[in-house]
């Protein structure tokens, strides 16, 4: 469900996670997100769904190893 975000940035595309994004997902950034916040943020090649300060929140609605290289770095 969670769709393309955990795919590497390319491009200067601020947007690419919101490509592929289902609504599940999109429900729960919207709902998890507070003020102060930014979603789909560029970080070291990836987007991330939401930085709060110097923590950042990925939200996975499916498989986990989709994530595996966004977490390892």
């Amino acid at each position: 469900m969670g769709g393309g975000h955990n795919a590497p940035m390319t491009n200067d595309s601020p947007h690419i996670g919101t490509l592929t994004e289902k609504s599940l997902h999109a429900a729960l950034k919207e709902r998890l997100t507070q003020p102060g916040d930014e979603q789909e943020t560029p970080v070291d090649g990836f987007v991330i769904d939401i930085v709060r300060g110097d923590t950042l929140i990925e939200i996975q609605t499916r498989n986990f190893g989709a994530m595996k290289r966004k977490l390892q770095k």
